[in-house]
């Protein structure tokens, strides 16, 4: 069929989830030399499901489980996952990606293939909008003869071959080229190969940032088959608590919008205008939306939940639908066999941090005041006779600034084991008589509730003016005026007097180099108008990049001693393992911490983790001491 020692290879599929029985309908090759090859299976229009040929998969097979063949792939997840459950056909041999050699090349820059071959090869997309164009008009005779199709155009790529198989005569009528999902995929083989050694040869150069793009792209490649076990195991779903919790939220959500008849609570005219009209609520506009009308978004609701409390229903009401909507309806769509395998992107942000789909497991809050979008975690669970362990880095940004400033005070108090925010809370309250003082006569400071939530809002606002957030939208969040605020940052410049100037120099660092560079040899390039950013990308990259090396390290521990054991989740600065219950004992969970908080010497400062042992549900953790 093809040979070389490098093949890009593409798939193409009638869906986007193998969980669902979703199975490649064709794959294209090209190989160093970029001749090209092609395998298309016909599709039943009934089922969507391919008719694949044995002499074609024993070829396709010959191919991808030959270990001297390198295999290059624009997202090697998708397609070799594909493979792997529709035919049970393994990717064996070295595996490259190119739309993590873009990321490490420049991670602010495009990742789509199609995009990428326009700006860097000068490859057009008249293949796609030819293809697209054959799809629709096949889809209108698809519909006529009752084919099941899907509402996604990309899903019915397979839609013009099948015409040309149904009816040659109307495929004709209506200039349906024969082959126009064949030139498609194989020029989308060519793109990725073309990539693969515009990318090579960058990386192996002396230009600027070659060796920190290779340095990236080494590290990530360690961790995809940490992240694809974690996919394909899933994570448990309790249908019966998922069930519970939506009809328990639809139920609030239907009692209050009785409280508020005739208004749209979600952003509308009509919530507008019972915030500022002269019949409603005659509050003054404190923040604009980019078309000038009044703003209503978190941080406003926020400031005006403090003078109105009927307003708390109102944000009630909007956790309670992202619960249902983002969440449960997420939930419920994607699991198969009461197990839910969710889409974890190792760069899914420019910094290196993770993101996630289907659901967006990444946006489910450790912790929720008024607890409503916390219950997006209670469907969540170890499988039967299993446990999970939680491990949470505690602090992980503030920590990694005060060792990237220098800032001695934040330094001794991590090394004393005391919490900073907490500390910075309380300076607050006694410099400017604001928030929730101590109470004393409680004597575990993690039960004075009132003082943890002023504690947390401390911590929130704190990593948000080491990120650049103004005072205007300080004092905001905090329902104060613009002096009170400049009272906090005071405070804050008192407690720890070296913030201020780490933050200079590091958006001087920006502003003359366009890029920072992490201590893990990752370049951030950052837009010098936007030099602000340049603080909370060193921070959060750093910390991601922690918790990969962690999780690479953990994986193969799990790995080497054969351990009844898994990552299950990763969200925020959690890492969630799952363990069969016979290992349930202190030394077990020991190294594990000891795993984690094994920073290989990267930072001086030390970063530990909290552990929770979670038995039923990931809603309700117990700490523990080790």
């Amino acid at each position: 069929m093809i040979s070389g020692r490098v093949i890009a290879v593409d798939t193409e599929t009638p869906g986007l989830n193998p969980w669902a029985g979703v199975r490649p309908f064709m794959f294209s090759f090209c190989n160093e030399r970029l001749q090209t090859a092609c395998v298309e299976f016909a599709v039943d229009p009934m089922t969507r499901q391919p008719k694949p040929k044995r002499k074609w998969l024993k070829a396709i097979r010959k191919v991808m489980e030959n270990k001297h063949i390198t295999k290059v792939f624009h997202n090697h997840k998708f397609d070799i996952r594909m493979i792997l459950m529709g035919f049970g056909i393994e990717t064996l041999g070295n595996v490259h990606d190119t739309m993590f050699m873009a990321h490490a090349c420049k991670s602010n820059d495009l990742k789509g293939l199609k995009l990428l071959a326009v700006r860097y090869l000068g490859i057009d997309v008249d293949d796609e909008t030819k293809l697209k164009k054959a799809v629709n008009t096949a889809r209108r005779f698809g519909r006529r003869a009752g084919w099941n199709l899907d509402k996604d155009t990309q899903a019915d790529y397979w839609a013009p071959t099948e015409v040309w198989r149904a009816d040659p005569a109307y495929a004709k009528e209506k200039n349906i080229p024969r082959n126009v999902c064949r030139k498609y995929a194989v020029l989308d083989a060519v793109r990725t190969m073309k990539l693969f050694k515009m990318y090579s040869q960058w990386m192996d150069s002396n230009e600027q940032g070659a060796e920190q793009a290779l340095c990236t792209y080494q590290r990530e490649r360690k961790l995809w088959p940490v992240l694809n076990a974690i996919e394909e195991g899933g994570v448990s779903v309790n249908l019966k608590i998922l069930r519970s919790k939506h009809r328990q939220a639809t139920r609030l959500v239907k009692e209050i919008k009785t409280e508020f008849p005739g208004i749209n609570l979600n952003p509308s005219d009509s919530l507008t205008r019972y915030f500022f009209g002269k019949k409603g609520l005659k509050l003054k506009s404190i923040k604009s939306t980019r078309t000038g009308r009044p703003s209503l978004d978190k941080d406003v609701l926020d400031y005006y939940a403090e003078l109105k409390p009927k307003i708390k229903r109102i944000q009630d009401y909007r956790r309670l639908s992202k619960l249902i909507g983002t969440y449960l309806n997420n939930y419920n769509e994607h699991t198969y066999d009461g197990v839910l395998h969710p889409n974890f992107n190792q760069i899914g942000a420019p910094t290196g941090r993770f993101s996630s789909s289907n659901p967006p497991l990444q946006n489910v809050p450790n912790r929720d005041k008024e607890g409503w979008l916390y219950q997006a975690r209670a469907p969540f669970g170890p499988r039967k006779g299993h446990l999970w362990a939680a491990y949470d880095y505690k602090q992980v940004e503030a920590r990694i600034f005060a060792e990237e400033a220098d800032e001695e005070t934040m330094l001794k108090a991590f090394a004393e084991g005391r919490d900073v925010y907490a500390e910075l809370a309380i300076v607050i309250t006694d410099m400017t008589g604001m928030g929730t003082p101590r109470d004393l006569s409680i004597e575990d400071e993690s039960k004075d509730d009132a003082f943890q939530e002023w504690r947390d809002t401390t911590k929130h606002n704190f990593l948000g003016c080491l990120y650049g957030m103004s005072k205007k939208l300080l004092a905001m969040r905090l329902g104060v005026e613009l002096d009170a605020a400049y009272e906090i940052l005071e405070a804050l410049d008192t407690t720890f007097p070296r913030i201020n100037g780490f933050m200079r120099d590091r958006m001087k660092e920006v502003k003359e180099h366009g890029h920072i560079i992490t201590r893990y040899n990752r370049m951030l390039p950052i837009d010098p108008e936007l030099n602000y950013k340049g603080v909370a990308y060193t921070c959060q990259s750093e910390a991601a990049d922690l918790i990969k090396d962690a999780m690479v390290r953990l994986d193969r521990w799990i790995r080497h001693n054969s351990i009844d054991a898994r990552i299950v989740l990763q969200i925020h600065d959690e890492l969630v393992i799952e363990f069969h219950r016979k290992h349930y004992h202190k030394p077990f969970l020991r190294k594990i911490k000891a795993l984690m908080e094994d920073n290989q010497g990267m930072f001086d400062v030390a970063t530990p983790v909290d552990v929770s042992i979670i038995k039923e549900s990931w809603a309700k953790p117990k700490g523990i001491e080790l």
